[in-house]
């Protein structure tokens, strides 16, 4: 439909169109699926499992000092199970959120409903407290501070571990300078002097 600026009946007709055609449920179009599908295929060969399985905070969060290269070796592997934890409990945060949001949405439109229908005067602050009042919003903000606990949790693991890192580099030099038996020192002259 072409719509003629001097025709205000064709913008009513195109707004009429407009809400025929519209359907929230289509909003992602197929272009985007299909990139989601890519991304998809390549988080299922991501799929850290196995290396979660493996990890022990008691024991991954300290450093042995006997065996540093061991420790270095390592590295990667909590780097990696701790993040995809991380990003798990981000994903699982962000899903509690979206519920609360839609809890909060079908509450607040049955909630001026009903008080409309009562013959109550509707105001923000009412709706509020209704919305607060209600099992189903308490169970969805519970459920979202438990996600929100989840993810700090894993937050602050996925901390210690780079901190974990700062510790082992510290901890190699220290260790390769006291198994150094030669300290090469420069003079005020610019010529290296050896000491024991």
């Amino acid at each position: 439909m072409r719509l003629n600026k001097n025709s205000p009946a064709d913008l009513g007709d195109l707004e009429d169109e407009l809400e025929e055609d519209f359907d929230a449920e289509e909003i992602i179009d197929e272009d985007s699926t299909e990139e989601f599908s890519v991304l998809e295929d390549v988080y299922i060969r991501f799929n850290f499992d196995s290396v979660v399985s493996e990890l022990d905070p008691q024991v991954d969060l300290e450093i042995d000092n006997s065996d540093i290269q061991g420790e270095f070796s390592r590295q990667p592997r909590l780097a990696a199970g701790y993040g995809y934890l991380f990003a798990l409990a981000e994903a699982e945060e962000s899903r509690k959120s979206l519920q609360l949001d839609v809890a909060h949405a079908e509450l607040s439109k049955k909630i001026r409903v009903q008080l409309v229908k009562n013959g109550h005067k509707v105001t923000e602050k009412l709706v509020e407290a209704e919305i607060i009042l209600t099992d189903k919003y308490k169970k969805a903000k519970e459920a979202h501070i438990e996600s929100q606990k989840h993810k700090r949790v894993y937050k602050a693991a996925q901390s210690a571990i780079e901190h974990k890192l700062q510790g082992l580099i510290s901890a190699g030099a220290s260790q390769r300078f006291s198994q150094s038996p030669v300290i090469k020192r420069v003079d005020e002259e610019g010529f290296e002097t050896v000491s024991r």
